[in-house]
């Protein structure tokens, strides 16, 4: 949304609509309310910039921008204590399974905070169907790895097969879409260089993945050592640099998803009139 800029008490000169019901605000004053609405008509003025967002929206977002933070890192813990600790590796199987799980569940829950519709209407609104489809791939990437980490359901083994398949391209266009919604808040915080590292993943991330997926498929296992010489040795090779660029790609989103988690974290801190040091909603 492009900012009106006008002076007190002056009427609207151009045609302007109500971020909260859409009626155009043309020839009313900047200090009225909207006659369809009831809100306060300087709020449409100010521009799309989440410092001026609806708080409690806003905090959903950062919300679930710091639980996808702590769905990953929970697992890189837990990870490391089931294999740093003896004790803790009788019970690995139980523990592993239980912390993918849990961060399958986050995730969806996170996915849904961050494409929480906003409530104002602006013609840079991110449309219904990609927040749909985003959703949508959350809970059919969710569904197959928790059946992929149970592994004790009972399931025909063409239907495992399609849910499989489903469930790993889902995952890819979740990604996806969660790196356009972050790149459309980096560019409303605004900060350039977030919104830059979001487009940057929002290419090479899931690009790498589907190739990864792709070629997992093909090949199969891959030896520690791909076979050179020979045609498998390449398509394992090919896989290998696929895990590399994968593994490198979700470190650089955490360090993004961390700068996003501050920034936005600043701009709620602006939209409810508190300080960030005291803000604790995340």
């Amino acid at each position: 949304m492009t900012d009106v800029t006008v002076e007190p008490t002056s009427p609207i000169e151009v045609n302007s609509p109500c971020i909260h019901c859409g009626y155009n605000l043309r020839g009313l004053l900047s200090d009225g309310i909207c006659p369809e609405c009831s809100q306060a008509i300087a709020a449409s003025l100010q521009g799309d910039l989440l410092r001026f967002a609806e708080p409690v929206w806003l905090k959903r977002v950062v919300f679930g921008v710091w639980l996808t933070l702590f769905s990953y890192l929970g697992i890189f813990v837990i990870v490391l204590v089931v294999t740093a600790l003896p004790w803790a590796w009788a019970l690995g199987w139980w523990v592993g399974t239980v912390a993918m799980v849990a961060s399958s569940l986050l995730t969806v829950w996170a996915t849904f905070c961050i494409t929480a519709q906003e409530p104002r209407l602006s013609l840079s609104e991110d449309p219904v169907l990609l927040r749909r489809l985003v959703r949508i791939c959350a809970v059919v990437s969710a569904t197959r790895k928790i059946i992929d980490d149970v592994g004790m359901i009972p399931l025909p083994q063409t239907v495992r097969q399609v849910i499989e398949i489903a469930g790993a391209f889902a995952a890819v266009v979740m990604m996806f879409g969660l790196l356009v919604y972050l790149r459309r808040f980096g560019r409303r915080i605004p900060g350039k260089k977030l919104a830059g590292s979001a487009s940057t993943l929002l290419w090479v991330l899931p690009a790498s993945l589907l190739m990864r997926l792709v070629l997992s498929w093909t090949v199969g296992s891959v030896p520690a050592f791909p076979r050179v010489g020979t045609a498998s040795g390449i398509a394992e090779f090919l896989v290998m640099i696929a895990n590399l660029f994968t593994g490198i790609g979700f470190i650089y989103y955490l360090i993004v998803l961390f700068g996003f988690n501050r920034a936005l974290s600043e701009a709620l801190a602006s939209a409810t009139g508190e300080d960030f040091e005291d803000l604790d909603s995340v």
